[in-house]
């Protein structure tokens, strides 16, 4: 679908399309940082829970969980929007995890619980492709598409 309105603009309309390259890039990504995140803070309430009380882990774990939700789909939203900007942030939380997994990973090795070693390799595995999704050319490219089409629309459309 091309969009143009001649009578604000001489200039050649920008072509929206519903899935850019790179979409399956940007949904993929998500989509391991969702299972991703959800094995670090189920392998991290499990090695804490052995210290802490049942109903602290829960709570902590339901403060964590929104957090979590909230700062990956925040920032994914506003990048489909033209905030090319969270590119970079998501790449930072993805590392952020990354660490974190290898850390959960590695002390759940020492105090051996080797179910929840394998479990958070699993998490980490998740984490690894998001990060190469995250990197990739296709992936920029949609977020290029996206900044264009909402600078576009931004300037533009206003009405």
């Amino acid at each position: 679908m091309l969009v143009n309105d001649h009578s604000v603009t001489n200039e050649e309309g920008i072509e929206i399309q519903i899935f850019p390259r790179g979409m399956w890039h940007v949904i993929g990504a998500v989509v391991c940082m969702t299972a991703s995140l959800g094995i670090l803070l189920a392998s991290i309430a499990l090695l804490v829970s052995q210290w802490i009380s049942v109903q602290a882990v829960l709570g902590i774990g339901l403060f964590l969980s929104a957090l979590a939700v909230f700062s990956l789909v925040t920032p994914t939203f506003l990048l489909t929007r033209g905030g090319a900007r969270w590119h970079g942030f998501l790449k930072q939380l993805n590392l952020c995890v990354v660490g974190m997994l290898a850390v959960t990973g590695a002390v759940s090795l020492f105090f051996g619980t080797t179910n929840l070693a394998g479990t958070t390799a699993v998490g980490l595995s998740f984490s690894l492709i998001a990060c190469w999704l995250y990197r990739t050319v296709a992936h920029a490219e949609c977020v290029e598409y996206y900044r264009r089409i909402w600078e576009y629309r931004r300037q533009h459309m206003q009405g």
